[in-house]
């Protein structure tokens, strides 16, 4: 990664759960209109406190919106949500700390899913208080049609709890022979289970949940 001064991004995208440090002094440094803050499992009073206080040091430094999201739980289609929440946010800055190694991890695996026609994804690393652009040829690696083509099928299977391996080509416009070599990968990885023609799901999806976190 290169080491870059500090760039304004539309929005900032960050863990919470009862530290604000890190978010405050990526706020600093990023300036953006929007803040993003995500959450391990559901709301307490110490995460609510956390947010309250944020909301307020937001506003003050000109940011415009403040979100909060819940993960109800780590599943692969939660990483696909929030790739999709970096694509409609960018260019966005992803700040890595603040002590939940979770949705770092989820956070900068999304990050790697996301088309590269967007701009740059820059990382916060709070522990050396530094930004960073992501190469593109990292996310080149991870955003394969093949990756894509994956995600797409797992939600499908996900979403109904059983499909059929013709009706998921009509669904996704992949051809049959894709969808098949596709559940069989999804399959081994203890995802999906299949058996005569039809692909049931393995996993509950939780997903990302936009809380209204009410303030006192």
């Amino acid at each position: 990664m290169t080491g870059i001064g500090y760039p304004l991004s539309k929005s900032l995208i960050a863990p919470l759960r009862y530290s604000t440090d890190h978010i405050v002094k990526a706020l600093s440094l990023t300036k953006p209109s929007t803040l993003l803050l995500m959450v391990p499992g559901q709301l307490n009073s110490r995460v609510i406190l956390s947010y309250e206080i944020l909301v307020d040091i937001s506003q003050a430094m000109g940011v415009r919106e403040v979100k909060l999201y819940t993960l109800s739980s780590p599943d692969p289609l939660v990483i696909l949500e929030i790739a999709r929440l970096i694509e409609e946010h960018a260019p966005a800055t992803l700040s890595l700390g603040g002590g939940t190694r979770t949705i770092n991890i989820l956070l900068y695996t999304a990050a790697s899913l996301v088309p590269k026609s967007i701009s740059d994804i820059i990382l916060y690393e709070h522990g050396m208080g530094s930004l960073y652009v992501m190469p593109r040829w990292i996310l080149s690696l991870a955003s394969s049609n093949e990756s894509r083509a994956r995600l797409r099928i797992l939600e499908i299977i996900a979403e109904k709890g059983e499909v059929r391996i013709a009706e998921l080509a009509n669904l996704t416009g992949y051809s049959k022979s894709t969808i098949t070599k596709q559940v069989r990968w999804l399959s081994r990885a203890g995802l999906v289970k299949v058996s005569l023609g039809v692909a049931k799901a393995l996993v509950e999806h939780g997903g990302l949940r936009l809380e209204r976190a009410s303030r006192r």
